[in-house]
């Protein structure tokens, strides 16, 4: 016959492998508290695991943010999905921002589409900014420029001489634009 206490300890013996998961997700859960409050992330309302913030967000979007920034601050980090989205809502607070980090905010979407048909994102308009600031933007666009007023100037052209020997010069000069413009060509 089992004393009370050795039932117990027999009891509790046979559910070690819930006791442990039960350990184990305390654990991680003590761990994930500890680790975002060490985190220096603005405040956040609570999200679900798939859709994020989305249930919070009504059909006016700018009131829903502005009901969460009264309650949250006004920098908060809410998730549309799985995308962490910074909200600003406060102009003080916009141009800092603004300020210290603008070359995170410099850079346009990398999409698909524009990386097959832009040349890999190296043409003027997609480059992403390191590429960009190494050469002067301005510069390229101005000689652009030029080239197009030029085409458009031999174009309008009323005599036909001057016209026949302006068009080979427009043809060079498209040439070259091209060339310098599409680089991968």
């Amino acid at each position: 016959m089992l004393t009370p206490l050795k039932e117990t300890l027999a009891n509790l013996l046979q559910f070690w492998p819930f006791q442990l998961l039960l350990l184990a997700t305390f654990l991680v859960l003590l761990y994930r508290w500890s680790s975002t409050s060490a985190n220096a992330s603005p405040p956040s309302p609570p999200n679900l695991p798939i859709i994020g913030n989305l249930h919070q967000v009504g059909l006016q979007i700018h009131r829903s943010l502005q009901t969460l920034s009264q309650r949250h601050g006004p920098l908060m980090l809410i998730h549309f999905g799985s995308t962490p989205v910074l909200v600003v809502s406060s102009a003080e607070a916009a141009c800092e921002i603004m300020k210290t980090h603008n070359t995170t905010f410099a850079n346009k979407p990398q999409i698909i589409f524009f990386k097959k048909f832009c040349y890999n994102f190296k043409d003027v308009s997609f480059a992403p900014y390191e590429a960009r600031k190494s050469v002067p933007k301005s510069g390229k666009v101005m000689n652009l420029i030029q080239v197009f007023e030029k085409l458009v100037s031999i174009q309008s052209s009323k005599d036909p001489d001057e016209q026949n020997g302006e068009e080979e010069a427009a043809e060079e000069i498209g040439k070259k634009a091209a060339k310098w413009a599409l680089p991968g060509l």
